[in-house]
């Protein structure tokens, strides 16, 4: 089976002696590589379009609300499974007009058993999206292709950034997306088919034995949560909030603890959430087979790639989340250490999915007050939040812990 790095070494010419020939095969070879990637962005859509339209046929708007999502949230949901309805037909009339045929939906498997568990894969799903345009980008040639490819990548990001913040996670906790190999996003798709039409064309990417992730998914990042300690989806909470008093010509910026009370749904008692690993954490994995001696475990996040040496215990593998992972990050077993750079080839087991949180930042607020004598006095603070200084000129500067 056919490789992306394969596929590329058929554009290369294979001879020189003959120029128009030459441009006219490496133009039919780069329409064939384009209609591929719109093959396998269309097989992606359909995913997801079933996935909504079957969640929203199985869940009513009353077990949102009860699992403490409301209506406001149900009907943005609703709009992200028009989102993708829409990206199926795009797909398939763009493939249709190039004369192909357009591959058709799947039989799906979704484990959702609940509201909660929908958006919680609803959320990978879409970082999933978004990671498989960003990562199938460099192998467009054809421009008006890529627009529309970039099109649907910024509404599948927006989508993760509203799933996230449902789930209370950090809406965007990484300043870069994470793009993803073809046969790593092909993976995590295969976990969820069942069977394809026989007349569906066959997709040049092959999936890599399975790796899972030890323990729950976390995804709640807010301050009501608890590292790896089941507490309930919504309750009373404390948090600090920025205020800003004014004394000897200037202001002074400081954090107060208050109580933030949240109504407690009825039905919501047994909705569980926990905050997932930091960087420094340990995390463990669990392989399809047996795992080499000496095996890393490779994350991705972002536009960083990084290896830590593993403790492999048979088909288990552990190791520290590394600095620099943050958000949805994808975790691979490879044989070597990728040095910063995605090698497929060194890929023995993955992708899993993993939720790091992402260092709370802290915002230095340098404030010019003009005094009273006209000289320009210098107030630093720093808040976890926002700050309102009134009639002063701030800048404010991020700086991770």
């Amino acid at each position: 089976m056919l490789t992306i790095p394969a596929l590329c070494i058929l554009l290369i010419p294979l001879t020189l002696s003959h120029p128009v020939d030459q441009a006219s095969g490496l133009t039919k070879r780069q329409d064939n590589l384009d209609t591929t990637v719109l093959q396998f962005a269309l097989t992606l859509e359909h995913l997801e379009n079933v996935f909504y339209k079957h969640g929203l046929q199985k869940f009513t708007a009353q077990d949102f609300a009860e699992a403490g999502f409301g209506a406001n949230y149900h009907n943005n949901l609703q709009l992200i499974a028009s989102d993708e309805a829409q990206h199926v037909k795009f797909l398939t009339d763009a493939l249709a007009a190039a004369g192909a045929a357009p591959v058709a939906e799947c039989t799906y498997n979704f484990p959702t058993t609940d509201a909660t568990s929908f958006i919680t894969l609803s959320t990978i799903l879409e970082g999933v999206g978004t990671s498989a345009y960003l990562g199938g980008a460099p192998l467009i040639t054809n421009k008006d292709i890529l627009t529309a490819a970039g099109s649907i990548l910024v509404t599948e990001a927006l989508h993760t950034s509203l799933q996230r913040s449902a789930l209370k996670a950090v809406a965007g906790p990484n300043p870069f997306g994470t793009p993803l190999d073809p046969n790593a996003v092909f993976t995590l798709a295969a976990s969820f088919i069942s069977a394809c039409p026989d007349t569906n064309a066959a997709l040049p990417f092959k999936a890599f034995p399975s790796l899972t992730i030890s323990g729950p998914s976390c995804f709640c990042e807010g301050p009501q949560c608890n590292s790896y300690t089941i507490v309930k989806r919504r309750q009373p909470a404390t948090t600090t909030a920025p205020t800003a008093s004014w004394s000897g010509g200037a202001y002074t910026v400081s954090l107060t603890t208050v109580t933030v009370t949240e109504t407690l749904p009825p039905s919501t008692a047994s909705t569980e959430a926990c905050r997932p690993p930091t960087a420094g954490s340990t995390v463990s994995f669990a392989a399809a087979s047996v795992i080499p001696a000496n095996s890393f475990l490779t994350f991705i996040s972002g536009l960083t790639v990084l290896s830590v040496v593993g403790q492999v215990d048979g088909e288990n593998i552990h190791a520290t989340v590394p600095e620099g992972a943050s958000g949805q990050v994808y975790a691979m077993v490879t044989s070597a250490d990728a040095a910063g750079k995605f090698d497929a080839a060194a890929v023995l087991f993955g992708p899993a999915v993993l939720e790091v949180q992402p260092p709370i930042p802290a915002l230095v607020v340098q404030s010019h007050v003009q005094g009273t004598a006209g000289n320009t006095s210098h107030v630093r603070g720093t808040s976890s939040g926002a700050n309102h200084v009134p009639s002063t000129t701030a800048s404010m500067v991020h700086r991770w812990k």
